[in-house]
């Protein structure tokens, strides 16, 4: 699915989002993945039961507006009780929701302008 342009030179742009692959950037990426502001790097998780309190710990930046998890193709957006511990612990607001929403609630924040971290989950198991 195509998310909406928007101009902002500080936020990275999400252009396209399918299972088992994410554009950000006009660049492809088949693995999950943090974006925050222009910065993209690798997440450890490839499905939402490897979301553990280590994979929560790599997130936690502190003064964010909210933490977007998306938890990839699953239908349930519990995350693990040991990662669900250490979120609640941090204090740092939170949304879990599925892959492709957490695409588009960090198209629109982003185009406000709003400090926001989007971890995203890209099953792997439907790449290529």
């Amino acid at each position: 699915m195509e998310l909406d342009e928007f101009k902002n030179p500080d936020f990275a742009q999400i252009n396209t989002y399918e299972p088992g692959k994410i554009i950000v950037n006009r660049k492809p990426f088949h693995h999950s993945l943090i974006i925050r502001g222009n910065e993209i790097t690798p997440w450890t998780p490839k499905s939402l039961d490897q979301i553990n309190d280590t994979a929560i710990e790599a997130l936690l930046i502190p003064k964010i507006d909210l933490l977007l998890i998306g938890t990839g193709e699953a239908n349930s957006v519990i995350l693990p009780p040991s990662a669900m511990k250490t979120l609640i612990g941090s204090g740092i607001p939170y949304e879990c929701m599925g892959t492709m929403s957490a695409c588009h609630t960090w198209t629109l924040l982003a185009a406000e302008g709003r400090d926001v971290v989007a971890a995203l989950i890209i099953n792997q198991e439907v790449s290529q």
